[in-house]
């Protein structure tokens, strides 16, 4: 009789530790997931910090580190606990954030908290691809200046080449063309790809075109916005030396801010106002840089 009620003390107790061993796992586990998912979440804060960030270099490093640390703050960082790092050259900034993750069931083997760290680095670089938005022009580049007027369309002039700037991207003729110049082209183009030229004057789409930008977008060269329709990237040559209908290479890629159309003698000139600026492509590094960058998420 004793040793059966020793028996069954036995067990009570063996099924004492198993189940403090179960509850105490389960505890850890739980505690584990919470820093896994606050991990995560601190990784999603510092990833869409770096990239608002990177929106504003190379110009604006200080708005980059002030909207970088907004973003970081808005989607769950911790205020005081954010560091913002921007490279020398301005064309790559890191935002590192930590916080202490407080455990709720481990603290009966006396842990009381973890403290998590994520970082993100996004690069600028020279824009080898544009996939969005190309304007139908393109330039001659020659080391424009920031703030620059540019001329991104001529008038047709003597008329001897019958090339003014004006290029096809997609289908040719004035009916593309003149949605390019109101929406860009929604295409893919590359550095080393031949573009063909769009000869004649086209006043008519270009003053179409330019006069649905202005009157949708009242924006200044001192006051743009981000979402601006003013801003255009547009292909950068070697040279336009091209006769009527022909082809020319694309060497890379620039910004501009499109300022007006001015009627010179009958012809549509477009002029533009050169900037550095972020534009929708893919970054490479093998290429000359005009000024447009992309973003990579480097981390």
């Amino acid at each position: 009789m004793k040793k059966s009620l020793d028996q069954k003390g036995n067990i009570m107790v063996m099924t004492a530790i198993v189940l403090s061993a179960i509850i105490g796992m389960s505890a850890l586990v739980i505690d584990v997931g919470s820093v896994m998912v606050e991990k995560h979440r601190l990784l999603n804060a510092v990833d869409a910090a770096s990239l608002a960030g990177g929106q504003e270099l190379p110009m604006y490093p200080d708005a980059a580190r002030n909207i970088a640390i907004e973003y970081a703050e808005a989607n769950g960082a911790v205020p005081g606990r954010i560091l913002v790092d921007i490279d020398e050259d301005a064309c790559g900034i890191r935002v590192t954030a930590d916080q202490t993750v407080n455990y709720r069931f481990a603290r009966i083997f006396g842990l009381s908290s973890k403290e998590v760290s994520q970082s993100s680095y996004v690069k600028l670089g020279a824009v080898g691809s544009v996939y969005d938005g190309l304007r139908p022009f393109a330039v001659e580049w020659n080391e424009f200046s920031y703030g620059e007027s540019v001329t991104l369309k001529e008038g047709a002039g003597d008329g001897e080449t019958g090339n003014y700037g004006a290029v096809a991207l997609g289908l040719r003729g004035a009916a593309s063309f003149k949605d390019n110049v109101k929406f860009g082209y929604s295409g893919k183009i590359s550095i080393g790809e031949l573009i063909d030229t769009e000869p004649g004057d086209m006043s008519g789409p270009t003053i179409d075109g330019i006069n649905y930008i202005l009157g949708n977008d009242n924006c200044t060269f001192e006051s743009f916005t981000k979402d601006s329709i003013r801003l255009w990237t547009i292909p950068v040559v070697d040279s336009f030396d091209a006769l009527g209908r022909d082809q020319i290479e694309v060497s890379g890629f620039a910004v501009f801010f499109v300022e007006d159309t001015r009627n010179v003698d009958g012809d549509a000139v477009v002029v533009g106002r050169f900037m550095e600026y972020v534009a929708s492509g893919d970054i490479d590094d093998t290429v000359n840089n005009y000024g447009a960058y992309g973003l990579k998420l480097m981390q």
